[in-house]
């Protein structure tokens, strides 16, 4: 006597499952990654009945009326990947344990979609189907650039369906030219790791094992590899970290405010003001977009810097023509009568046209 229950649903180990004909559908799931990431999708069938796992497969659908295509099939022992997705799908689950999770390595904008898992028993015409959606994101720059003194973050996310706790976390380094690799941070569930500049600040319940690297060196420039193991499962990622120092640029303003042919003395004077500031020095960028936004802060700090040269020269231009007369000795020895009666307007700043304002500007790198 077989019994179909339709539309209906039961709970087995936590799971939703919705019993059809020759189907036990669990409730989908979503994940998201970035491209070249990779991705563990879920397909565990939880119960306490003796059964056999005989075949899964794992079939892709790019929109909800698009063509399936296979991803990977595993019977008799053997699984294999299909398609685009050779080399890159991999059957992990324990079939001992009925699981056919699957894990998609070095992800693609073109894996966006829906991905089903169908798993077959022995001796049974019942399928445990699930689903899981799979978002994709633009790729996160694997190249970083930092100043010498500061800090920096590296992500390293294994992203899972799976409430897997990862088991170790291991970030190695290698210097430019050297092929050696030491050891930057390690990490075990139950110890606790120690570095005076690095700390894990990934939150590990969520398989995150993400660094921060404080006080950065010149001896930082690099690669690191970060690992996270979760059983026998491996993910790995790697940056190259490029390390530039802070240099100082100066500029120097220098105002000749009067020479012999426009002031009635004849006399010079010289200003001087010292504007520094510290400037990245020229340095690989990672990305278009990152060269384009640093071009542009470096335009609006050039603009800024200008502005007060600007404002300096115009504060000592003005106050040269408000005191030049007063202080000049000729008119000291007139008398309040004369100056009062002298005729002519009073010199204007045109009087002053052929002034001269240099501004020197001198890099240093």
């Amino acid at each position: 006597c077989v019994c179909l229950l339709l539309g209906r649903k039961l709970t087995l180990f936590s799971q939703d499952y919705s019993l059809g004909l020759n189907d036990l559908i669990v409730s989908s799931l979503e994940l998201t990654v970035h491209v070249g990431d990779s991705a563990l999708m879920g397909c565990v069938f939880q119960s306490t009945e003796e059964k056999r796992m005989t075949k899964v497969d794992w079939m892709f659908s790019s929109g909800e009326h698009a063509k399936e295509d296979f991803v990977l099939y595993y019977y008799a022992n053997l699984s294999v990947a299909v398609g685009r997705f050779q080399n890159r799908a991999h059957l992990v689950g324990d079939i001992l344990r009925k699981d056919g999770s699957l894990l998609l390595q070095n992800v693609e904008e073109a894996d966006q979609g829906n991905y089903t898992c169908e798993i077959r028993f022995e001796m049974e015409s019942q399928v445990f189907k699930r689903t899981v959606a799979l978002h994709v994101l633009p790729e996160e720059p694997n190249e970083l650039v930092v100043h010498v003194g500061d800090s920096i973050q590296m992500g390293c996310v294994f992203q899972s369906t799976e409430k897997k706790r990862m088991t170790k976390v291991d970030w190695m380094f290698s210097s430019e030219g050297h092929a050696k690799e030491e050891i930057v941070l390690r990490y075990h569930p139950k110890t606790q790791p120690t570095c005076n500049r690095v700390n894990l600040v990934g939150d590990t319940s969520r398989n995150d094992g993400s660094i921060l690297l404080q006080g950065v060196k010149e001896s930082d420039r690099g690669s690191y590899t970060c690992s996270i193991h979760l059983g026998n499962l491996t993910f790995r990622k790697t940056f190259v970290l490029h390390v530039v120092q802070k240099e100082l640029r100066s500029i120097t303003l220098g105002t000749w405010l009067a020479s012999p042919s426009s002031g009635p003395t004849g006399r010079s004077r010289k200003k001087e003001l010292i504007f520094s500031q510290h400037e990245p020095s020229a340095r690989p960028y990672s990305s278009p977009i990152e060269s384009t936004t640093l071009k542009i802060q470096e335009l609006r700090d050039g603009l800024e810097l200008m502005s007060k040269v600007i404002f300096t020269w115009l504060q000592g231009r003005h106050c040269m023509l408000c005191s030049g007369r007063e202080n000049d000795p000729e008119l000291a020895r007139e008398s309040k009568e004369q100056r009062e009666n002298k005729k002519g307007p009073e010199p204007k700043i045109e009087e002053f046209s052929d002034q001269r304002f240099h501004i020197l500007a001198n890099t240093v790198h």
